[in-house]
């Protein structure tokens, strides 16, 4: 294997990794929506250690936001 096709290599398992991560923390923000949707609560409480990654938590919450700003737009079209 060559310097160049082992350099694609790797960038192209970048790039699934980047796909993956960001497919995941848009599928757990569906997720907590979904249950914030249906149960209302008046907190939710997500925990783990994975949790202790501020930008996962910011990048969850902004797609929550998002979701129900979108669900608000299209009650009041």
């Amino acid at each position: 294997m060559d310097k160049t096709s082992s350099t694609k290599s790797i960038l192209a398992n970048k790039w699934r990794y980047i796909f993956f991560v960001a497919n995941s923390v848009l599928e757990v923000s569906r997720g907590i929506a979904t249950l914030i949707h249906i149960l209302d609560p008046p907190a939710v409480i997500v925990g783990g250690g994975i949790m202790e990654q501020e930008w996962l938590v910011s990048r969850i919450a902004l797609n929550i936001r998002r979701s129900f700003q979108l669900s608000w737009a299209i009650k009041q079209g």
